[in-house]
């Protein structure tokens, strides 16, 4: 492995399962899929963009935090400092995803794939006229 190979020592102190910190709190008889637990929270994301890795831990962070903010509404007392924080955290997770790189990369790639979709149509059509006129000739 790469960060062995290079002398760094990974000793990871917790690993944090979205899904089983979602069971208790969202009161959850099963296990969701990541796809049904952020639709569940509500955290604004799009299907496409799932299941690429920086998307999937920013959704995964965004996840956390609100079943944090979650699981904190059902305390007794809650003082106003830690309220401010629990909103502060819920406004972060509920950010919309800054989506316009994706968006523009694919306009560009629909651009992409017309301009290569015309050129194929045009080169058929040439390829039947010629056809056409050789056997007229």
């Amino acid at each position: 492995m790469f960060p062995k190979a290079a002398g760094i020592d990974l000793n990871p102190l917790y690993v944090l399962n979205t899904q089983k910190a979602a069971q208790h709190p969202l009161d959850l008889e099963y296990r969701y899929t990541f796809e049904q637990l952020i639709k569940l929270l509500k955290c604004p994301f799009e299907p496409e963009i799932l299941h690429v890795a920086g998307n999937d831990a920013n959704l995964a962070a965004r996840a956390l935090l609100l079943i944090a903010c979650v699981d904190s509404a059902d305390l007794p007392k809650v003082d106003p400092a830690q309220q401010d924080i629990l909103t502060a955290l819920e406004n972060i997770a509920r950010e919309p995803l800054p989506l316009e790189a994706y968006h523009k990369e694919v306009q560009a790639r629909l651009k992409l794939e017309k301009n290569r979709q015309k050129r194929a149509k045009q080169k058929r059509s040439k390829k039947r006229k010629k056809s056409a006129a050789e056997g007229n000739g």
